[in-house]
């Protein structure tokens, strides 16, 4: 039997990108560690994993640039409604590069860039990636039993997780 492990980055190196949004999404060492986790798990035969990552709209480096688009690199799964400062948002979860073990998050509205220094901002940043990315799991029926916590910034995940799909789930941090 495998085990089913989710594992949740806020930044992650995904060459698959084109430049400017593989540079959008990654900033440092967080972002290489997660792409060498990613790397580990899919060689495993034992472990049924999915990993979400947010997909930022704007680079860091030039957060005045125009919104990027993602669509060419899969379809959208499953999209969950959220009220974010008294608006409501869709947060979208997009199946990445012809699979379903990455889902790539989406609200521009909130992830719009990797760590600004709007602390309000980063704060709903990692509510609503938490809450899209345990959503987008749950509508695809993929319940981890492991929660592998790559850092701070997505830990909100496993308590969403416990709250509402899975309160045995262990967490990996």
């Amino acid at each position: 039997r495998k085990v089913k492990v989710g594992l949740f980055l806020l930044e992650a190196l995904l060459h698959e990108l084109d430049s400017i949004a593989c540079n959008a999404n990654f900033r440092g060492g967080l972002g290489r560690l997660g792409r060498c986790i990613l790397h580990g798990l899919k060689q495993s035969e034992n472990i049924d994993f999915r990993c979400c990552v947010p997909l930022y709209a704007r680079p860091w480096k030039d957060p005045e640039s125009e919104p990027i688009s993602y669509e060419k690199y899969g379809p959208i799964v499953h999209i969950e409604k959220l009220f974010v400062d008294n608006k409501e948002v869709a947060v979208t979860a997009r199946a990445l590069f012809g699979g379903e073990q990455i889902l790539g998050i989406e609200c521009p509205e909130v992830l719009d860039i990797l760590y600004n220094d709007i602390r309000h901002q980063r704060w709903l940043q990692e509510v609503v990636y938490s809450r899209g990315a345990v959503a987008a799991l749950q509508a695809g029926g993929f319940i981890p039993e492991v929660a592998w916590i790559n850092d701070t910034h997505p830990a909100l995940a496993a308590a969403q997780l416990q709250a509402s799909v899975n309160p045995y789930v262990k967490v990996l941090y």
